[in-house]
């Protein structure tokens, strides 16, 4: 049984073919498989640890509904492909860039647990770049997304969960954290670095989600420190709009050995604030729009045939809702 979120969201066209590390399927990895597929085509993928792959081409790619998530042991690229979907899978890192057409990635994990630092085994090092990266494309749909940027070992804002530069971005129901900063053994632990990191020429609407900057790495002599990541950092030609509840939350990581908090969110850039929940101080060079929350309807409940959904209407009190 395949996610039916993604059949809904992208309508399947082409050929379905099956991917599985073991068992009866049509191909046993994903690089092969994606190599000889038509575009258009689907690739449904049993639980599993599959090598890295490029995808320069439409195609769909689902994550068995059941199970734990198939595992990509590196980073995963779509560099180029005109339109893709990507949806429940699990992520070493994943970037994406030059797709000009409609992406979806739904119900993904990308990134590193709190005590990870090194992906599985045979993944890439190290990077010193974001975990989720989106650069120059047209349309991303990022929904049930949970990620979190790689422990440091280097500077500030090399260690974001998400980085997106010249792009449209949608980022839907998701958790977004910063990676932890490294340990030292010198004075000060290394920063945490940002949940959201958003370059120059984007745009990006975050809704129902939570985005936090990553803890500060710990100090290992007395008296050092280290400064909690960013939840968001914004270039000065580019605009985040934030939509969501009370329940949805804006922060900074913490600081260690007594170093400050992240900001909620840094920069020149121009940030639009409806209904989330802001923790600290918004330092940003550009406009800040706090403006009352709208109303927004959110979809819950499991996506497997049979199992019952819900909606729920998030808005001001007393406002009237037309659903």
């Amino acid at each position: 049984m395949f996610l039916p979120i993604a059949l809904l969201l992208l309508p399947l066209s082409g050929q379905t073919w099956t991917v599985a590390e073991t068992g009866p399927a049509d191909f046993a990895d994903l690089p092969a498989a994606i190599a000889a597929v038509a575009p258009g085509d689907t690739l449904l993928v049993e639980p599993g640890t599959y090598s890295p792959f490029v995808l320069t081409k439409t195609l769909t790619i689902l994550g068995a509904a059941d199970g734990p998530l198939p595992e990509i042991a590196g980073t995963a690229r779509v560099e180029g492909a005109p339109a893709f979907t990507l949806a429940g899978l699990k992520f070493f890192a994943l970037e994406v860039r030059d797709v000009p057409g409609r992406a979806l990635v739904d119900d993904c994990e990308v990134g590193y647990t709190d005590d990870l630092v090194q992906g599985p085994v045979g993944a890439d090092p190290v990077t010193g770049n974001a975990s989720f990266t989106i650069e120059r494309c047209g349309q991303v749909l990022v929904s049930r997304l949970a990620c979190r940027g790689e422990q440091g070992f280097s500077g500030w804002e090399e260690l974001p969960g998400l980085e997106v530069e010249e792009s449209t971005v949608v980022v839907i129901d998701s958790v977004i954290v910063g990676g932890r900063g490294g340990d030292n053994f010198g004075i000060d632990g290394l920063p945490g670095g940002a949940g959201v990191f958003v370059g120059p020429g984007s745009e990006v609407l975050i809704a129902g989600s939570t985005v936090r900057g990553g803890d500060g790495g710990q100090c290992v002599l007395i008296g050092g420190s280290s400064y909690g990541g960013h939840g968001l950092v914004i270039h000065g030609t580019s605009t985040v709009v934030l939509r969501g509840s009370s329940w949805d939350v804006l922060e900074g990581g913490f600081g260690c050995g007594g170093g400050p908090d992240g900001y909620p969110a840094e920069g020149a850039g121009t940030l639009v604030v409806r209904g989330v929940t802001v923790v600290g101080f918004l330092f940003l060079d550009g406009l800040v729009q706090p403006v009352p929350p709208e109303p927004y309807l959110e979809l819950g409940g499991g996506a497997a045939p049979g199992e019952a959904r819900r909606v729920r209407v998030h808005g001001p009190v007393g406002a009237a809702a037309f659903v």
